[in-house]
């Protein structure tokens, strides 16, 4: 994919029960330039560590506003959110 089309987001979804250096250097061999971890998992230090390997971080599995929170405050780039009214709701402090 990154060979035909370089400017595509490609994400290394990890399914893993942690997300650490492991899964950073797994997602830099797949020639992912996102990694994907479970939202419970976001850490801010392997955040920075992860941007610093090139990857943006973006979460899946927010369960709750608290969930929701925790991870921006982790410093990710994004998430995926089946109810997209708490990300304005966190943004104004109203959840």
């Amino acid at each position: 994919m990154r060979l035909t089309a370089p400017e595509a987001q490609t994400a290394y979804l990890s399914g893993a029960g942690a997300f650490d250096d492991s899964v950073i250097e797994t997602a830099v061999a797949a020639g992912a330039n996102e990694v994907a971890p479970r939202a419970d998992l976001v850490e801010p230090d392997v955040v920075k560590r992860a941007e610093a390997a090139g990857l943006r971080v973006w979460a899946w599995g927010v369960k709750d506003k608290g969930s929701l929170r925790r991870a921006v405050a982790a410093g990710i780039g994004g998430c995926t959110l089946d109810y997209p009214e708490w990300a304005a709701d966190v943004r104004t402090g109203d959840g």
